[in-house]
């Protein structure tokens, strides 16, 4: 039995009838992992979120998590290195579902609409996963790596929408004198705090509508950048008129 990170022990055997694996090696979620296992990873991560949401991250051990999902501590293991390796497995699919909807696309020459149907699938998105950008927001004070996460993913967020804004004032559609990484950066953060503050912190009797939500977030965002209304047909129309 060797000691981690969390206080807690681990058993070096085999479980699940696998043999023993390195800590953390099945911390995947894909063709490789059979049913049974699956199953098992899904029953952690479920159990960890509950718990997160229940006593909060920093509160919450590997044992209270093995705990919960009926498993040992060396079947945690060979699943999760550690904690943060949960929470990070629910980023990946809470970014893989906020990518689904459509979020890190937008084309300048959709105009404001374009913008909006932008800017709403990230607010649905949002207020989809509320539960986990609360368990994140712990997180990221409490765990260096979840920091190094947030850090990452917001960087590739507002690097995608500076490349956007660029082909905008490229085109004529965006005002000129902006620093487009700057704008992005502010507008991006600021649509996420804000999210943050009307669906994990404010009360829920005085929460306004997604879809008001949206509608200032995007009307905020196409004042800023001066977003004008174009003549040439958004790139997804072009390529949808290519494949009829």
């Amino acid at each position: 039995m060797t000691s981690t990170d969390d206080g807690d022990e681990r058993a070096d055997a085999g479980v699940d009838g696998m043999p023993t694996a390195p800590r953390g090696e099945l911390n995947r979620n894909d063709s490789t992992l059979g049913p049974r296992a699956q199953r098992t990873r899904r029953r952690l991560i479920d159990c960890a979120t509950e718990l997160f949401r229940e006593q909060g991250y920093v509160a919450t051990t590997v044992s209270d998590i093995a705990r919960k999902a009926g498993v040992s501590l060396a079947t945690f293991y060979v699943y999760f290195a550690e904690r943060t390796d949960v929470v990070i497995a629910l980023l990946d699919e809470v970014v893989g579902d906020v990518m689904r909807q459509g979020v890190g696309q937008w084309d300048p020459r959709s105009g404001r609409a374009g913008l909006s149907r932008v800017v709403t699938s990230y607010v649905e998105s949002f207020a989809r996963h509320a539960e986990f950008f609360a368990i994140r927001e712990s997180a990221i004070h409490a765990d260096e790596r979840m920091l190094e996460q947030y850090v990452q993913y917001n960087r590739h967020f507002h690097e995608t929408f500076a490349r956007y804004l660029e082909e905008g004032v490229a085109l004529g559609l965006v005002r000129s004198d902006l620093d487009p990484s700057g704008m992005a950066r502010a507008m991006t953060l600021m649509m996420e705090r804000y999210c943050y503050d009307v669906y994990v912190l404010g009360p829920r009797a005085e929460m306004p509508s997604m879809t008001d939500t949206a509608h200032l977030l995007a009307t905020l965002w196409a004042d800023a950048i001066d977003l004008a209304e174009s003549d040439v047909r958004p790139r997804a129309a072009v390529a949808e008129q290519r494949l009829k």
